[in-house]
């Protein structure tokens, strides 16, 4: 992934003053996730996620590649896109990937579902996949 310069940490911040620093993901209906494999080469995929407040949450299925790379992730770069993850609306943002379990990853399923209903529980149902659910954090 490519490296920040501290111009573009402190633009930002700028922006972001009195707001949430994940709002600007709202304007899209998916978030297009950029992970690095292990050789270093960066992958983006299109995943659901929603921002609550100040925090912002995707959901992935547990043995899909993005997956496996958000669990090994230190800092992924999101940015909003559609539904087709082709087109992305404004710049992207770094955030660090937390897994949540028990209590916290339930909280984030509910949010998901009502964003993204039905379709993804009979989904999930028929390919014998558990969704995993991680937090966004800010750098």
């Amino acid at each position: 992934m490519p490296n920040r310069s501290p111009a573009a940490d402190e633009q930002l911040q700028e922006e972001t003053a009195g707001r949430s620093y994940f709002a600007p993901l709202t304007q899209g209906r998916y978030f297009l996730l950029t992970t690095s494999r292990p050789k270093g080469a960066p992958v983006s995929a299109r995943v659901p996620g929603i921002v609550d407040g100040a925090r912002a949450y995707v959901q992935a299925w547990d043995g899909s590649g993005t997956g496996r790379r958000l669990r090994h992730a230190g800092e992924v770069q999101v940015t909003a896109c559609d539904a087709l993850g082709l087109v992305s609306y404004g710049a992207p943002r770094y955030a660090g990937v937390r897994p949540l379990a028990g209590e916290e990853a339930s909280r984030a399923a509910a949010l998901l579902a009502r964003r993204y209903p039905v379709k993804r529980d009979v989904l999930a149902w028929l390919l014998r996949r558990r969704p995993a659910h991680y937090e966004l954090r800010v750098p």
